[in-house]
């Protein structure tokens, strides 16, 4: 395995698929979902130090520090869009991955995410002041064949 990446973006974790409804059944992300991947794309690219995207296949490793406040309501009520874990990942996914269109939203660490093969995530209540997201990325080898 290759290593591409080890980074720790502070702040409040937010999920790919909070969405706001826009009327005419036209939905978009939530801007506080754009904001965050927006500002782990920018600690990505600055980590990753503009190397080409990695080509091969690719594992993540995702630790969420979720804020107090969002780790009870999460534990009490349920995620309300706020936790569930498939939703944070997409978003790191997003961040990492190539995205022609929206640049500073997407830090080219890979050219898609489809190229991931392997993930590990969890989520943690974060002590106070230590919320955010750890993440690690690889390139994989295959064997041929």
């Amino acid at each position: 395995m290759r290593p591409l990446i080890e980074v720790f973006v502070p702040g409040w974790p937010r999920t790919k698929g909070s969405v706001e409804h826009k009327g005419g059944g036209r939905v978009s992300d939530t801007e506080l979902s754009i904001k965050w991947r927006q500002m782990m794309a920018y600690k990505f690219r600055q980590a990753y130090a503009d190397q080409p995207p990695a080509e091969g296949a690719i594992r993540v490793e995702l630790l969420a520090m979720l804020p107090v406040r969002a780790w009870e309501d999460l534990i009490r009520r349920g995620a309300q869009g706020n936790g569930d874990i498939d939703k944070l990942l997409r978003n790191v996914f997003d961040a990492l991955a190539q995205d022609l269109k929206k640049p500073h939203l997407a830090a080219a660490v890979y050219l898609d995410d489809a190229q991931v093969i392997d993930e590990c995530t969890s989520k943690r209540k974060a002590p106070v002041g230590a919320s955010g997201v750890h993440v690690r990325a690889w390139e994989v080898d295959l064997p041929h064949g």
